[in-house]
């Protein structure tokens, strides 16, 4: 999904291409964040090429829906982002071609305790469990 203003006119469209990226100013993340993971929230093109314009950049998620909400430019997001942290001045606009975001536990490489193990163990046998039939 693409957070943009209110008042943006994306915030009355939806769903959106990856093309219409080059019609906003992104928001990008911290340069202290891996190239690979910057690229792939403020790309600095379109899929067919085109440039998409950068804009400032913020230290943490709700500082940059602040930056969104204020005009400054507009971020990539999960669609869980609508849920979690809805706010009176972002919009949350499906993209119709964008790939999904994949999310995965972490951990410190020092902090894999038993407890930790354990924990990811038991999620990766839920996500690889076949639903209940009726």
């Amino acid at each position: 999904m693409l957070a943009v203003p209110t008042g943006h006119p994306f915030a009355r469209r939806a769903p959106l291409s990856l093309e219409d990226l080059a019609r906003v100013t992104l928001l990008q993340i911290p340069e202290t964040l891996p190239d690979s993971l910057r690229e792939d929230r403020t790309p600095r093109r379109t899929p067919a090429g085109r440039p998409i314009a950068l804009g400032p950049s913020a230290m943490t998620f709700n500082e940059t829906l602040t930056l969104v909400g204020a005009g400054e430019g507009a971020f990539a997001v999960g669609a869980h982002t609508r849920r979690y942290f809805a706010r009176p001045d972002v919009v949350y606009v499906p993209f119709e071609n964008a790939v999904p975001v994949d999310w995965g536990l972490v951990w410190p490489a020092d902090g894999a305790t038993a407890r930790v193990r354990a924990f990811s163990e038991m999620a990766l046998d839920l996500v690889q469990a076949p639903a209940p039939t009726p």
